[in-house]
């Protein structure tokens, strides 16, 4: 998150694809059968959601035995959890 090629990549795929290709949000692994967000995380996908306010991000959090995909809709932050098989 903190690699500023990151940003580069995801500006220029948005410039030349006429703004059809860009952000819709992050994913990261935790090392937790069923992951939890961190503080670092809240913190994180509140100033994504305040930087792009014109649409809907998500949020997945892979773990060892769940995937979770969280939305924040108003001021809720909702999660759809998914068990992985194995």
């Amino acid at each position: 998150m903190k690699d500023t090629t990151h940003q580069q990549i995801i500006d220029k795929a948005f410039e030349q694809s006429s703004g059809e290709l860009g952000y819709i949000g992050t994913w990261h692994t935790h090392p937790q059968n069923a992951p939890e967000p961190s503080s670092i995380d809240l913190d994180d996908w509140e100033k994504c959601t305040q930087r792009n306010p014109d649409r809907q991000l998500v949020f997945v959090i892979v773990g060892n035995k769940q995937v979770n995909l969280y939305i924040k809709i108003n001021d809720d932050l909702e999660v759809a959890t998914r068990k992985i098989d194995g």
